[in-house]
């Protein structure tokens, strides 16, 4: 378990560059919905909503993907495999090293783990330390995290939305409009339940 008292590792790239952990045999619907699940602004009235149901979808790949950990042989291949990918990928005890890697890829489940491993390839110009693979493995969690987050304030938006139309019908304001502006409101409505953000026709 990593020392929450200790600093951590600071990682070769910003975490905001460090790319949505999605893939489409992995988790296809986020995958699908990337651009929208790595967006930290606000929901208002105005935002273009995921559907609902494509929102219930995405939380749970999100929440397989991150179920069950690495078997410890393929973990091993993989500590194995960034030593030797090294040219000067010398630690001074080379099995002390590799343990210390698979214990840390132990902790996370297998796409996490390749993901980390590839990222590792690609961005650290020397052999990481266990603390600064567990920083990415913990990062690249994060990320698929806070992808069902954000589809889980789409579906209280969705309710949101959903609440402020029935206040409206309730009031008895539908019913005071005339034919023309009742099929305006319908065909509005219509398209905000869908995930729409029409213009409001009675601005």
């Amino acid at each position: 378990m990593e020392n929450t008292n200790s600093p951590r590792p600071a990682l070769p790239v910003a975490f905001e560059d460090i790319p949505a952990p999605f893939a489409s045999n992995i988790c296809p619907t986020a995958d699908r919905y990337r651009r929208e699940l790595e967006r930290t602004d606000a929901l208002d009235e105005h935002s273009r909503l995921i559907p609902a149901a494509d929102c219930e979808r995405i939380i749970a790949e999100v929440r397989e993907s991150l179920s069950g950990c690495i078997e410890k042989p393929l973990a091993a291949r993989l500590a194995g495999h960034l030593v030797a990918i090294y040219p000067n990928g010398r630690p001074p005890e080379p099995e002390v090293y590799i343990s210390g890697l698979v214990r840390m890829f132990e902790g996370f489940p297998r796409n996490l783990c390749r993901l980390a491993h590839d990222f590792c390839v690609k961005h650290f110009r020397f052999l990481p330390s266990p603390a600064e693979l567990n920083s990415v493995l913990e990062a690249l969690k994060a990320k698929r995290s806070a992808a069902a987050d954000r589809a889980r304030r789409h579906i209280d938006e969705h309710q949101r939305r959903a609440e402020e139309t029935n206040k409206a019908e309730g009031r008895g304001g539908y019913a005071g409009l005339s034919p023309e502006r009742q099929r305006l409101f319908d065909e509005y409505m219509a398209a905000v339940r869908q995930g729409e953000s029409p213009p409001n026709p009675f601005d």
